[in-house]
């Protein structure tokens, strides 16, 4: 797994247009951490850039313990251009999501959320 890239280096490639825009990521406290980065569609607009967080799963240790909230606090305040969507969430954890300012995007198959960049348009 050491072979991944950190968060902090697949966004310093994506920003600079360079290839793969999706890829699973190392970060203190997170097992699994797949992203996606580029515009998307968000109810009904295009959205750029969006970091698109997949496949998210904490450290059984670190469960609890804020490790999504510290990820979104650093991403707002390093990348404050930069919009959140968080894909596929199963349990509970979307009305936590809804709590800290995410809207919910789509109920077909799983639940979605945005989070529209702090300094945008």
């Amino acid at each position: 797994m050491s072979s991944l890239p950190t968060l902090d280096e697949f966004l310093e490639r994506s920003e600079k247009r360079a290839f793969p825009s999706n890829s699973y990521v190392k970060e203190p406290g997170w097992e699994s951490l797949y992203v996606r980065y580029g515009p998307r569609f968000v109810l009904e607009d295009l959205q750029s850039p969006v970091l698109t967080l997949a496949n998210i799963t904490v450290e059984k240790q670190m469960r609890g313990k804020g490790v999504f909230t510290t990820l979104v606090e650093r991403l707002r305040r390093e990348h404050p251009n930069l919009h959140l969507l968080v894909e596929n969430t199963h349990s509970r954890f979307g009305s936590y999501l809804l709590k800290i300012g995410f809207v919910l995007m789509s109920e077909e198959i799983s639940k979605s959320y945005f989070l529209k960049a702090k300094e945008s348009p």
